[in-house]
């Protein structure tokens, strides 16, 4: 796992205070045989609730992370060398809240109340946005 991630050092943030490398290698250890079953390991998705992953992109005046688009994009990019279906599965996610945030920032309407509630709550968000008809 470290000889993986290792191979980008330098190019991209570390990520060990958001994923550190025992829950990446918890997670890799189980995705064979998520991948086998067609299912995501839900052990995977506590852990990463536990992380406060969820909150990775909500801004902290939100009690979220307040990751950048470079660290999300390195921390996925760690998650994906362990399991990558998983990282495939929360991808979305992130992508949903990023633009979230980004609504947010050039409305600052009450879309806060969600962000505050992912963070706080854990909680994974899912979204039709990449999905074409209703």
């Amino acid at each position: 796992m470290t000889s993986v991630i290792g191979l980008f050092e330098g190019l991209w943030p570390d990520v060990e205070d958001v994923l550190p490398v025992a829950a990446l290698e918890a997670i890799a250890e189980r995705a064979p045989s998520a991948d086998g079953a067609g299912a995501v390991a839900h052990e995977s998705l506590q852990d990463l609730r536990t992380l406060h992953w969820p909150g990775l992109p909500v801004p902290t005046q939100f009690r979220g992370t307040g990751a950048g688009l470079v660290l999300c994009c390195a921390a996925q990019r760690a998650l994906g060398a362990a399991d990558p279906a998983l990282a495939i599965a929360v991808n979305m996610h992130l992508f949903s809240v990023g633009l979230m945030v980004e609504h947010w920032r050039r409305r600052t309407d009450t879309s806060w109340l969600l962000l505050e509630a992912i963070a706080t709550h854990d909680r994974f968000l899912a979204s039709a946005f990449a999905e074409p008809g209703p």
